[in-house]
């Protein structure tokens, strides 16, 4: 096998991993809010987009942050929660 395709599939398992990451968060979250919620990584930032009670819910329970805000996206017309990724 090449080291390009098994770079190629490496990377692919990251993105699955990744993807299934998020789709737990998403259900936490949503259960947390008692509403859906979506969930994106952004740059090093999580978003939580939902709707203005969701999101002050899931505020509330990460209060405890500093780095964690809550606003509304204009262009989105929704709003959301974002925290800082800390690297591990």
């Amino acid at each position: 096998m090449s080291s390009d395709l098994v770079e190629l599939q490496n990377f692919l398992s990251k993105d699955i991993k990744k993807h299934k990451e998020l789709k737990e968060l998403e259900e936490e979250y949503s259960e947390l809010a008692q509403e859906f919620v979506s969930v994106k990584i952004i740059g090093d930032t999580l978003y939580i987009f939902g709707s203005g009670l969701a999101c002050l819910k899931i505020l509330f329970y990460l209060k405890e942050y500093k780095d964690v805000r809550c606003d509304y996206s204009i262009s989105l017309k929704s709003y959301f929660v974002a925290k800082a990724i800390e690297e591990t």
